[in-house]
């Protein structure tokens, strides 16, 4: 793009080309937009490139950037930073903040403590209605994440309850905090994993959860507007690993040529070593070929039909588990209706493919109940492995997401080649 197009783009124009502009691009365009623009554009970047615009600004310009972001989204930027770009970029922040960053930037990733900020409205029980109201004015400040919940602290840190904004100024003046909060609320601890709590608040119908640590010390709040980013990358992670693909934390349009290869090649390989049983299974059944040639047509058919069936169940399965709606002490139900519902599908495809078997061979009715007979058993097993893997998988407390659809269709052709020569080998003979 030219210079001059750059120069000229607004806050709007930008967010829609970001994605498509080089490196140099994005920070050339980023530096010709005014003032307001760009504190309005630079808050809604990723990490990612926060980080790469910080180190290219200034001194005397990072710190009003910094303070755009909130504490947990300061920590994201912390941890795209090799240790010395850390400390020029991170310079300008107090040794507070600065501490209050390095703590959150411990945390794993997928942590409910690598999600969390610790800015959030808290008051004591004892305070009386109007010091709360009060206290809050003080803390609106400080930009608190979420105002829509207070969380009544104990003097030590500890979480004694919450109580709403309208319960506030609709109570007395002097009526005590304690009176008016609620005790029974639903918390996580630093360590619960980000996409737990997204279905926790998901379920719970709730804006904001606390974090709290042992010994029930509040640490910080994760907040609906983080739990659509942590869905988000939840479902982007699923879905590389549906395809096979190695998650990568940066998006397509910036990953390189060598990452991209790296993140395919190792399930690629995988994938190619299991798949040349196929191949010894059909040199051990070489002999059955060469007297019924016919069978080889309907081999394609058949591991497509099975894998196909078994991605169906299987992806059935795991959205079911990502949202809750299934459970790993539910295995028996989806045994039961998983062979139901092969069933009625082997019914239906093998005599379709029974039919065409008949009349592809003029009429030899061993080779349609070869091809039926497969079919039957195929879709039977393909529907079951579907079914039964993620769940065996999630009981072992793995991601079912690992079990992509290559990968199942893979496994399904190895058995649909062992049933369906075996079975002519027995019919046939």
């Amino acid at each position: 793009m030219e210079p001059t197009e750059l120069a000229d783009m607004k806050s709007a124009e930008l967010v829609a080309a970001w994605a498509i502009l080089t490196r140099d691009e994005r920070l050339e365009a980023f530096r010709h937009l005014s003032a307001e623009d760009a504190a309005e554009f630079f808050p809604h970047l990723d990490a990612v490139d926060q980080a790469e615009i910080l180190q290219h600004l200034p001194q005397s310009e990072r710190s009003q950037y910094l303070a755009l972001l909130p504490p947990d989204d300061l920590a994201d930027v912390f941890q795209e930073l090799d240790a010395r770009a850390q400390s020029i970029v991170f310079k300008s922040l107090a040794p507070e903040d600065l501490a209050e960053v390095k703590e959150l930037a411990a945390y794993d990733w997928d942590d409910a403590g690598g999600v969390m900020t610790p800015d959030f409205a808290h008051i004591l029980p004892d305070m009386t209605v109007d010091n709360a109201i009060v206290s809050l004015r003080l803390q609106l400040k400080e930009n608190p994440e979420t105002i829509r919940y207070v969380y009544v602290l104990e003097r030590d840190g500890r979480l004694a309850g919450v109580v709403s904004f309208r319960a506030l100024f609709g109570a007395p003046a002097m009526a005590r905090v304690r009176e008016l909060m609620e005790f029974d609320l639903v918390t996580v601890r630093e360590e619960t994993d980000q996409e737990e709590v997204a279905n926790l608040m998901r379920d719970q119908g709730l804006a904001a959860i606390p974090v709290v640590d042992a010994n029930n010390r509040i640490k910080g709040i994760i907040t609906s507007d983080d739990v659509i980013a942590i869905m988000e990358e939840e479902a982007t992670e699923d879905i590389h690993k549906l395809a096979a693909v190695a998650p990568t934390d940066i998006d397509y349009a910036r990953a390189g040529v060598l990452l991209l290869w790296r993140r395919r090649a190792g399930w690629l390989l995988i994938l190619l070593v299991t798949g040349t049983l196929t191949s010894l299974i059909l040199e051990h059944f070489q002999s059955t070929l060469e007297r019924h040639l016919l069978l080889v047509f309907f081999i394609p058919l058949l591991n497509g039909t099975g894998g196909n069936t078994g991605t169906q169940s299987a992806m059935l399965v795991i959205r079911s588990l990502a949202t809750g709606d299934l459970h790993v002490r539910n295995w028996f139900q989806v045994l039961l209706k998983e062979i139901l519902v092969g069933v009625l599908l082997a019914l239906m495809l093998a005599t379709l493919l029974g039919f065409m078997g008949f009349f592809r061979s003029q009429g030899q009715f061993r080779i349609a109940l070869v091809l039926g007979a497969t079919m039957m058993l195929v879709v039977l097993w393909a529907n079951l492995v579907g079914a039964t893997l993620p769940l065996i998988i999630r009981a072992v407390r793995l991601d079912p997401a690992i079990v992509s659809a290559p990968l199942i269709s893979t496994l399904i052709d190895i058995s649909a080649v062992t049933i369906y020569f075996t079975l002519a080998s027995l019919i046939l003979s």
